[in-house]
């Protein structure tokens, strides 16, 4: 399947969106109702993998040397809020494992830096997921621009002078040194 670019800006508008979604659903740290759990830690982890998935796929699907370099970094800085998150589950799971001993002094401080650490995933991840989706948009942005200015800049063109295709970029040719 050949994406047009009115197919791709509307696929990185929904990857935005989705991404926006995901970090409108991260948990907040002395809410009682958005409190992170293990469980929708987890399920977070997998939803923005299937999103990363789906990044990976375009990335495939580009053409070899591409200029273009927003699904690269939209990868990087999802990856980041994986990371965030993965660190998140598992200070969850620390918490969890040292609940019985929570009073006792050793414990008492190592809880207190998961507690911390876990504020510093979710404010990681919140805003790795921040920076992924306005990568999208702008990258959304910039290809309707380019699609604009391509059909608007052919259509003012006689047909007899319109380009049957692109021109290809200058060949560049590699310097010896001696």
């Amino acid at each position: 399947m050949t994406d047009t670019p009115h197919s791709d800006v509307q696929d990185l508008r929904a990857l935005a969106s989705s991404i926006d979604a995901l970090r409108g659903r991260l948990p907040v740290v002395g809410d009682l109702h958005r409190a992170p759990d293990r469980a929708t830690v987890g399920q977070q982890i997998s939803d923005l993998g299937k999103l990363i998935t789906h990044l990976g796929d375009k990335l495939v699907a580009a053409p070899l040397g591409g200029t273009d370099t927003s699904v690269p970094d939209a990868l990087y800085t999802a990856g980041e809020a994986t990371s965030a998150l993965g660190n998140l589950a598992s200070q969850l799971a620390f918490l969890n494992e040292t609940e019985p001993q929570r009073e006792q002094p050793d414990f008492r401080e190592a809880r207190q830096d998961a507690l911390a650490a876990i504020e510093n995933s979710i404010e990681t991840a919140d805003t790795s997921l921040r920076q992924t989706a306005k990568i999208l948009v702008l990258s959304a942005q910039l290809k309707a621009a380019r699609s604009r200015s391509t059909t608007t800049a052919t259509a003012a063109l006689p047909l007899s002078q319109a380009p049957a295709t692109p021109p290809a970029a200058p060949h560049s040719r590699p310097t010896r040194s001696r």
